[in-house]
């Protein structure tokens, strides 16, 4: 891989992040506190009432309130008795007073990928990821937030339990010491030489230091899911092992839960009973005392897997990517549904963003508040949308154009392949397909469709180009005549009205995924972002002005849409990461992971920038 360029080291400047949607949970975040259920919303909580808890007959499910808390997207909630801990994925901490929730303090870390919390009276633990290969957990002072304690390693998912700190240990890389090669027999150490096996331990650490390591063998895996009580601790990994530690007996098990697919949401109902969906309309409750385990089948709701989980007794919470459901018993008392995968999003009539989703839903919602404002059901997967005036043009993963006026909504046009991209300059109208086509509408009447990007040759890297060389985005040149797209074959083209091409841009090493074109600086550019994770900009005689990498986020991730508007350009990525960055200083001024899911539509005009996720979440930022 190609090492960085540029070094982000400083901290982003606020923004003022409206989300919208129904909630994604992750790990431990579900609350249910003074009669409230609490959820994440990417960088928001919302709270609900539980009035239909306590009486089946009402089942409203009303939302109390719903503020931001965090410049990234919450991936923990804890509390104690005084505070609430929104934790998002970049270390930062909102502090809320538990009563009232409101916020009491505020830290921003850096360079921390927060993977889990765990909290007991006023010692909080976050546990972070700085690289793949190097963890790090800290203890804060729950009152002040300030740090009293750090492990820095090879620690992962730190737990405090009889103010005692529980900690894995993983030796995934490096060399080992020649004390711990002595401490090694033959065997062991010849599977970690062979990287065949990775040395794992459990350390336990009092307020005097180590007191205790439990070392295990085990395959190497994501830990995905964690759950504690005061008697155990519990992590999920990928392929279905749990790791149990008895925290009275210093003993560790793990065991191989049957059947498919992965656990990704558990939690326990009380110190022995730990709770997770093994599959789809059921849940699994395993006393890990007596070894005992129930199922118990939904005839109603747990329609798919679950990303968050709450249950005490009668009492059940699940949140999803789809939708929140509260149930007593087996049965559901209300649902509240969301999406399926946000994709394209525009501007409409200067106050609203509109948005879709792979179900066919057309969302209008306020820009400031985040009221709906009017839902259209379509029936196709939503791929693409661009405003005119009082007009909303849809495209579908089925090829079909809809035009959305005065509240009623008709198709017009069927093109091959999916839409990917619309765009609007005063009468025209241009699309683009995963078929490689462009078609060019003159006040919605064709003016030509062709084969803008033909097949390659097949290779592994670039898989099914031989059949079709998708075109992921296109854009008009705002004071000509001519227009760009950007394929999956790595290049940029430029046409004009008459279908002849005009310059083909190369340079880019993966997909080019989103282009625009607009005049800053006293220049007119044409900006293209790729796979690659570089944004490139071209002069008005298309030579190279600059590149702009992203590689010091350290996790895998593509770029996938970005808009411009004067010295600010906005960047979305397929991890959730959201970036902004100013062209007259040369450098990024924001920099988080926003969405839980990946960034599949970007917007920006000169008030608001919108973002739409795979997490059925939409994100409205202000700007100044």
């Amino acid at each position: 891989m190609q090492k960085p360029e540029y070094i982000y080291n400083h901290q982003s400047q606020p923004l003022n992040i409206l989300s919208i949607g129904t909630a994604t949970c992750r790990f431990k975040s579900i609350l249910y506190l003074n009669n409230n259920i609490i959820l994440p919303i990417a960088t928001s909580i919302a709270i609900y009432d539980d009035m239909q808890i306590h009486c089946v007959i009402h089942r409203t499910f009303n939302k109390i309130t719903e503020f931001q808390t965090n410049q990234s997207t919450i991936y923990s909630l804890s509390h104690n008795d005084d505070f609430i801990f929104a934790i998002g994925h970049d270390g930062d901490i909102c502090q809320l007073d538990i009563k009232t929730y409101q916020k009491i303090n505020y830290i921003n870390q850096i360079g921390s990928q927060c993977r889990w919390s765990s909290i007991e009276g006023n010692a909080l633990l976050i546990s972070a990821e700085h690289s793949k290969n190097k963890g790090i957990i800290q203890v804060l002072n729950a009152t002040t937030l300030e740090q009293i304690q750090s492990f820095d390693g090879c620690y992962f998912y730190g737990c405090v339990q009889n103010q005692n700190f529980y900690m894995l240990k993983s030796k995934r890389s490096g060399k080992l010491s020649k004390n711990e090669k002595e401490s090694l027999n033959y065997k062991d150490l010849k599977k970690y030489k062979n990287n065949k096996q990775f040395l794992f331990s459990l350390e336990v650490h009092s307020q005097n230091g180590l007191e205790k390591v439990l070392p295990f063998e085990t395959e190497p895996g994501d830990i995905l899911v964690i759950a504690q009580s005061p008697k155990y601790i519990a992590y999920f990994y990928y392929d279905r092992r749990v790791l149990v530690y008895d925290i009275e007996k210093h003993q560790i098990a793990i065991h191989k839960i049957e059947g498919n697919g992965v656990i990704q949401a558990a939690c326990f109902q009380n110190d022995s009973e730990l709770v997770f969906q093994n599959q789809t309309k059921q849940l699994t409750i395993l006393n890990l005392q007596t070894q005992e385990k129930v199922v118990q089948s939904y005839k109603q709701g747990l329609n798919t897997l679950v990303q968050g989980i709450y249950k005490k007794g009668e009492v059940l919470v699940t949140a999803s990517e789809e939708n929140v459901t509260i149930y007593k018993g087996v049965h559901v008392l209300h649902k509240e549904f969301g999406g399926l995968t946000k994709c394209g999003i525009d501007i409409y009539q200067n106050d609203y963003v509109v948005s879709g989703d792979f179900l066919g839903n057309i969302t209008i919602n306020s820009l400031d508040t985040g009221k709906t404002r009017g839902e259209y059901f379509i029936g196709s997967s939503i791929r693409s949308v661009s405003c005119k005036d009082n007009i909303i043009y849809i495209g579908t993963m089925e090829g079909q154009l809809y035009k959305y006026e005065n509240e009623e909504c008709q198709q017009f046009d069927q093109i091959e392949g999916s839409i990917t991209c619309i765009r609007v300059k005063n009468d025209d109208l241009l699309i683009s397909t995963t078929h490689g086509l462009v078609r060019l509408y003159k006040n919605e009447k064709q003016l030509f469709t062709f084969l803008a990007h033909p097949p390659k040759e097949k290779s592994e890297l670039f898989g099914s180009l031989n059949i079709h060389a998708d075109i992921w985005t296109c854009i008009f040149n705002p004071e000509q005549d001519i227009f760009a797209t950007g394929s999956e074959d790595q290049n940029v083209k430029v046409f004009d009205y008459n279908q002849k091409q005009i310059v083909e841009l190369t340079g880019h090493k993966l997909a080019v995924t989103c282009l625009d074109w607009k005049r800053s600086q006293n220049k007119l550019i044409l900006y293209s972002c790729s796979d690659d994770r570089t944004i490139r900009l071209y002069d008005e005689t298309y030579s190279l002005i600059k590149v702009i990498n992203t590689f010091f986020i350290n996790e895998w991730f593509t770029l996938t849409y970005m808009s411009v508007y004067q010295n600010l350009i906005a960047i979305g990525c397929q991890n959730g990461y959201f970036f902004l960055y100013d062209q007259e200083k040369g450098d990024f001024i924001f920099v988080q992971k926003t969405h839980m899911g990946g960034i599949e539509g970007l917007v920006m005009n000169s008030k608001y920038i919108a973002t739409c996720s795979s997490d059925d979440c939409v994100n409205v930022i202000k700007i100044n």
